[in-house]
């Protein structure tokens, strides 16, 4: 997985109270990840977005982007639906964002409704 510069980290706490609720979570969300890029010019440009990050960027409140589940991926035009195919068959939800796809691995809301607090 490539990772642009800027790309946010979640906090370890964050990480701790999804990993206790669904063990490999992360893991297993990279792994999908790669699987989905391999062999593409592709770059993961957002990962975690912290409250006001995700305000600054005009993110939705219930982004999965608070949660570390959601990425922002940038690939040449040639690969777009190559790349959203491969997401899809990875099981993401993906959405053309105009000038990037968006990728997360919960239906909308779903982790609102978690119960476990963004980071």
């Amino acid at each position: 997985m490539n990772l642009g510069p800027n790309v946010l980290v979640p906090p370890r706490p964050l990480i701790a109270a999804i990993e206790a609720r669904w063990p490999g979570f992360f893991r297993d969300l990279a792994e999908s990840l790669d699987r989905a890029l391999d062999g593409l010019d592709a770059t993961v440009v957002n990962w975690f977005r912290d409250a006001e990050h995700n305000r600054a960027v005009g993110g939705a409140v219930g982004s999965q982007h608070r949660w570390a589940a959601a990425f922002d991926i940038v690939v040449p035009r040639a690969q777009w639906s190559d790349a959203a195919r491969r997401l899809r068959a990875e099981h993401f939800f993906v959405i053309d964002e105009g000038d990037h796809l968006h990728a997360q691995a919960f239906p909308a809301g779903a982790l609102s409704r978690s119960g476990i607090a963004p980071g």
